[in-house]
C-alpha cells in the first residue's frame, strides 16, 4: 500500500460479488499497474470516472480482446463504487516503476517487451533510438506529423487536473491505446480530440512516442 493515502476502499482491495474483481487484482494496490493494466495512481479522480463511465456506455474498447474487460465490470459498479476507487487512487502519488532499457527488436518482432523486474515494477526493452526519435515526436510534434503531447499533458508531460499524465506509464499500454484511438475503438472523453493527432503516426512513431514518454519521471 506503499504510496497511498488511505487504507484501500472494500471494492479495490476484495471486489463485489459476484461479478467484480478488486482494482487491485489488475490495477495493484500501489495503483502501478501492469503492462496489460492502466497505472492509476495519481489520475485525476474525475477522470477516472469518466472512463468508467466510457466503458459503461461502450465507446471505450480496445483491439485486444483479451484486454477488453472492463466493460461487464464498469457495468456492475454502483456511484458510491466508483466515486471510493477513483478517490482512493487519485490520493496515491505516482513513483516509478520501470525501467527503459534500449535494444535491438526480438526475432519474433515484438517491438516493446516488458518484464517484471524483481520489487521495483518492470524493465521496458524498446527498440534502438527509439527513446530519441520519439523525443523529436512528443516534444517538437515530428515536423507536423503529430502536435507536441505538451500542449494537453502539461509542459512535464504529468497531466493537469482533467488530463492523464502519460510521464513513466507503461509503453505498452500508451502504445495500445494511441493505437485504440487511431483506429477509431477508443473514444469518449479526450480520446475524441486525440483523433486529429494520432491519424498520422506510423507504427513506428507510435512505439517511439510510447518508449520516450515511459523513460520520462512519473
Amino acid at each position: 500500500m506503499a504510496g497511498a493515502a488511505a487504507r484501500p476502499p472494500s471494492i479495490v482491495e476484495r471486489g463485489k460479488s459476484p461479478s467484480v474483481r478488486a482494482c487491485a487484482d489488475c490495477h495493484l494496490i500501489n495503483g502501478l499497474g501492469r503492462p496489460d493494466s492502466s497505472s492509476l495512481a495519481g489520475l485525476p479522480a474525475g477522470y477516472i470516472a469518466h472512463q468508467i463511465d466510457d466503458f459503461r456506455r461502450g465507446v471505450r474498447t480496445s483491439g485486444d480482446a483479451r484486454l477488453d474487460t472492463m466493460a461487464p465490470i464498469a457495468n456492475a459498479l454502483d456511484d458510491r463504487d466508483v466515486a471510493e476507487a477513483s478517490a482512493y487512487f487519485a490520493s496515491i502519488k505516482p513513483r516509478p516503476w520501470l525501467r527503459v532499457v534500449e535494444r535491438q527488436p526480438r526475432p519474433d518482432g515484438e517491438a516493446i517487451v516488458e518484464l517484471l523486474d524483481g520489487r521495483h515494477g518492470y524493465v521496458a526493452f524498446v527498440p534502438s533510438g527509439s527513446v530519441r526519435r520519439g523525443e523529436f515526436l512528443v516534444e517538437g510534434g515530428g515536423g507536423g506529423r503529430t502536435v507536441r503531447c505538451a500542449n494537453c499533458h502539461g509542459s512535464d508531460l504529468r497531466g493537469t487536473s482533467q488530463i492523464p499524465s502519460i510521464a513513466g506509464r507503461s509503453p505498452t499500454y500508451i502504445a495500445r491505446q494511441l493505437n485504440d484511438m487511431r483506429h477509431g475503438l477508443r473514444r469518449g472523453l479526450g480520446a475524441d480530440r486525440m483523433m486529429g493527432t494520432v491519424t498520422r503516426l506510423t507504427d513506428d512513431d507510435v512505439v517511439a512516442m510510447a518508449a520516450y514518454a515511459a523513460s520520462l519521471a512519473p
